[in-house]
Protein backbone atom coordinates (compact mmCIF):
# COMPACT_ATOMS: atom_id res chain seq x y z
CA UNK A 1 0.00 0.00 0.00
CA UNK A 2 1.40 3.38 -1.01
CA UNK A 3 1.40 5.95 1.81
CA UNK A 4 2.04 9.69 1.96
CA UNK A 5 3.13 11.86 4.87
CA UNK A 6 1.23 15.04 5.70
CA UNK A 7 3.11 17.73 7.58
CA UNK A 8 1.28 20.29 9.70
CA UNK A 9 0.67 21.30 13.28
CA UNK A 10 -1.46 20.12 16.18
CA UNK A 11 -2.31 16.64 14.86
CA UNK A 12 -3.73 14.63 17.77
CA UNK A 13 -4.77 11.08 18.61
CA UNK A 14 -7.50 9.61 20.75
CA UNK A 15 -7.02 7.58 23.95
CA UNK A 16 -6.53 4.41 21.87
CA UNK A 17 -3.77 5.96 19.75
CA UNK A 18 -5.90 6.47 16.63
CA UNK A 19 -5.67 9.76 14.74
CA UNK A 20 -8.36 12.26 15.76
CA UNK A 21 -8.70 13.29 12.11
CA UNK A 22 -8.65 11.16 8.98
CA UNK A 23 -7.52 12.03 5.49
CA UNK A 24 -10.26 12.01 2.85
CA UNK A 25 -9.66 12.07 -0.89
CA UNK A 26 -12.74 13.88 -2.14
CA UNK A 27 -15.61 11.74 -0.81
CA UNK A 28 -13.39 8.68 -0.22
CA UNK A 29 -11.67 8.11 3.16
CA UNK A 30 -8.08 6.91 3.13
CA UNK A 31 -7.91 3.18 3.82
CA UNK A 32 -5.17 3.74 6.40
CA UNK A 33 -4.47 6.77 8.62
CA UNK A 34 -1.67 6.89 11.15
CA UNK A 35 -0.71 9.49 13.74
CA UNK A 36 3.10 9.82 13.76
CA UNK A 37 3.55 12.91 15.95
CA UNK A 38 1.86 16.32 16.42
CA UNK A 39 3.42 17.48 13.13
CA UNK A 40 3.09 14.35 10.93
CA UNK A 41 0.24 12.08 9.79
CA UNK A 42 0.50 9.25 7.28
CA UNK A 43 -2.33 8.10 4.99
CA UNK A 44 -2.80 5.57 2.21
CA UNK A 45 -3.16 7.15 -1.22
CA UNK A 46 -6.51 6.56 -2.94
CA UNK A 47 -7.03 3.45 -5.02
CA UNK A 48 -8.67 3.89 -8.36
CA UNK A 49 -10.21 1.39 -10.74
CA UNK A 50 -8.90 3.34 -13.70
CA UNK A 51 -5.52 4.99 -13.01
CA UNK A 52 -5.48 6.44 -16.53
CA UNK A 53 -8.04 9.18 -15.86
CA UNK A 54 -5.56 11.71 -14.45
CA UNK A 55 -8.25 13.05 -12.08
CA UNK A 56 -7.77 15.79 -9.49
CA UNK A 57 -9.15 15.20 -5.99
CA UNK A 58 -9.36 17.67 -3.07
CA UNK A 59 -7.77 16.51 0.19
CA UNK A 60 -9.63 17.10 3.46
CA UNK A 61 -9.18 16.19 7.11
CA UNK A 62 -12.33 14.82 8.74
CA UNK A 63 -12.75 14.40 12.49
CA UNK A 64 -13.47 10.82 13.63
CA UNK A 65 -17.13 11.61 14.37
CA UNK A 66 -17.59 13.17 10.91
CA UNK A 67 -18.91 16.42 12.38
CA UNK A 68 -15.90 18.56 11.38
CA UNK A 69 -14.43 18.73 7.88
CA UNK A 70 -11.28 20.75 7.31
CA UNK A 71 -10.39 21.46 3.66
CA UNK A 72 -6.61 21.51 3.35
CA UNK A 73 -6.39 23.57 0.19
CA UNK A 74 -4.31 20.74 -1.33
CA UNK A 75 -5.20 18.38 -4.15
CA UNK A 76 -4.21 14.86 -5.13
CA UNK A 77 -3.46 14.45 -8.81
CA UNK A 78 -4.09 10.91 -9.88
CA UNK A 79 -1.10 9.47 -11.77
CA UNK A 80 -1.68 8.97 -15.47
CA UNK A 81 -0.53 5.90 -17.31
CA UNK A 82 2.30 7.25 -19.41
CA UNK A 83 3.44 4.01 -20.98
CA UNK A 84 2.76 3.45 -24.66
CA UNK A 85 2.70 0.31 -26.75
CA UNK A 86 4.65 0.20 -30.01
Amino acid sequence: MVMIDSYGHHFTKDNEGNPAYHVWWGSQPAEENEFKCPEVMTAAVPRRDNPQTGGITPISLVRQDGMVVLPTGHIWTEPSNTSTEV
